[in-house]
């Protein structure tokens, strides 16, 4: 017969407890992400001056913020790509990669700040913090590349 493999050794309670702390590290992770958000979001409208009903409200503004970004993040990546192969150079493809990354940071930003009526964003700060949402995701992103550039090397050396 083949290989038994160490999960067919637990038994139905065992796999449950497994999926579950699984669940646990997943929501714990993304608890920890929005708590960045949350507190940088926080600093960010203090430090712009803007305005907010009630910590209530800023958790509602981020909630949202978080939620809608998960969706229109894949849509700009994809538009971010497709633009930067229509210009030549590494210049011009930065260039959309940061016209349309801010773009629809600005737009995600705009359309929250219309439907939520206790927090009041200048325009002037919604560049501000789309354009500093775009830098986080250009410092995330350059340095999965690395990652992934260095295990690469890595990998073909043994």
């Amino acid at each position: 017969m083949g290989k038994k493999s160490p999960s067919d050794s637990l038994g139905w309670a065992g796999k449950a407890f497994v999926f579950f702390l699984l669940g646990l590290l997943v929501l714990a992770a993304l608890g920890f992400l929005f708590g960045l958000f949350y507190f940088g979001f926080a600093g960010l409208f203090r430090l712009l001056g803007v305005t907010y009903n009630s910590m209530g409200t800023l958790f509602v503004f981020v909630l949202a913020y978080f939620i809608i970004s998960l969706f229109t993040d894949i849509l700009a990546k994809g538009l971010a790509y497709v633009a930067g192969k229509q210009v030549t150079g590494k210049s011009g493809a930065i260039i959309m990669h940061f016209i349309v990354i801010t773009s629809m940071n600005l737009l995600v930003l705009s359309i929250i700040d219309s439907v939520m009526t206790g927090i009041q964003i200048t325009f002037f700060a919604k560049v501000i913090i789309a354009f500093l949402l775009f830098m986080l995701d250009v410092v995330f992103d350059d340095d999965k590349k690395k990652q992934r550039h260095h295990k690469g090397k890595t990998n073909e050396k043994t």
